[in-house]
This record gives structure tokens, sequence and C-alpha cells, in this order.
């Protein structure tokens, strides 16, 4: 069935949940993560940590890649340390079908 008026395409972001809490990176960095993590902080989240990423496309291999473990990006790991505040981090990750969302379950091990 069809409406009787046209409705507008819907184009707006500013509500859109990450953007609207400041939860988004624009790349795949330690210190673009840093931010998102300090801010989700301030706002009480805690264990799940979400980064929205407006270019989208991220893969898992490419997150994986990136984290490595902790021999080889312990760079990101004394930055969850230290912006947690959580000494010994358990951390796994998941993204979105559509490779904007990176959500990062972080836990004291």
């Amino acid at each position: 069935e069809e409406l009787p008026y046209p409705l507008p395409v819907c184009t707006a972001t500013a509500a859109q949940y990450y953007i609207y809490h400041g939860y988004t990176a624009s790349e795949l960095s330690i210190a673009a993560i840093r931010e998102v993590f300090a801010r989700e902080r301030a706002d009480g989240v805690s264990g799940s940590y979400p980064v929205f990423f407006a270019d989208g496309g991220m893969t898992g291999e490419q997150v994986a890649e990136f984290l490595g473990d902790r021999t080889t990006n312990l760079a990101f790991y004394d930055m969850v340390r230290v912006t947690l505040g959580i000494l010994d981090p358990a951390v796994s990750y998941g993204v979105d079908d559509t490779g904007h969302v990176l959500n990062f379950v972080i836990q004291a091990k």
C-alpha cells in the first residue's frame, strides 16, 4: 500500500547512539581507541566498550592483526590498563556485519 504523501529520506546521524555519545573513532589506532575508552569510562560504561568507525568495512582479520597479543601489542594492553583501570585485562572483540562497530569486551582476568 502506498502512503498518501512521500516520506523524506532519513540521512541525519546526530542522534545515532555512538555519534551522540562520542563513541566514534576515525581510524583503528591505539590513540583513537583510547579517546573512546576514556569517554566511555567517564560515562560509567564497563565490560563492553563499543567503538564506531564511520567508514565501516572493517573485518575481524584486520582487528586481529591490529590487536595481536600481549607480546606483539603491549602498547594496546598498557593503554587498556591505564585508561580503564583494569590491571590484568582479558580482551575479546567482535565486529558487526557492516564493519562499523567494533565491540571490545574487557574484564579483569
